[in-house]
């Protein structure tokens, strides 16, 4: 039997959870959150991605990207447009604008994260995380 703080998939779990609230609390400076941060860089990166690979490249269902590309769309960050069948989704140029802010706080948490698990004890990482402050 596998006691629930040493076994890895509350581990993962409670990993999965503290990076959450990590990554949500960094662009939350930027009033975005993460989720909607991720999609703009994928855009940036790779602009006119079907609804199909952006949830697949972010692991979350469907209807969930939808919501997040339609509150995107309304804030003219992005713009969707049909090919066929298959909707596509364009960053604008005001998405463009959010780029380097973006790559930025990515990189920061990064950073952080990277010092973070030199440890290479999860419980550890996980009370790092959990423990991490952002000053605005």
């Amino acid at each position: 039997m596998c006691k629930r703080d040493r076994c890895l998939f509350f581990s993962i779990k409670r990993l999965d959870r503290a990076l959450d609230k990590y990554t949500e609390e960094a662009f939350r400076k930027i009033g975005m959150s993460h989720s909607y941060a991720l999609v703009l860089f994928i855009l940036n990166q790779e602009n006119g991605k079907c609804y199909k690979e952006l949830a697949n490249i972010l692991c979350i269902a469907p209807p969930s990207l939808t919501k997040i590309i339609d509150k995107l769309a309304s804030r003219e960050f992005v713009t969707i447009a049909r090919d066929g069948r298959t909707k596509r989704v364009y960053i604008t140029d005001r998405g463009r604008e959010l780029a380097p802010i973006i790559w930025e706080v990515f990189h920061d948490t990064r950073q952080e994260l990277m010092k973070t698990t030199q440890t290479y004890d999860l419980a550890t990482i996980i009370d790092q995380i959990n423990s991490f402050s952002f000053k605005n």
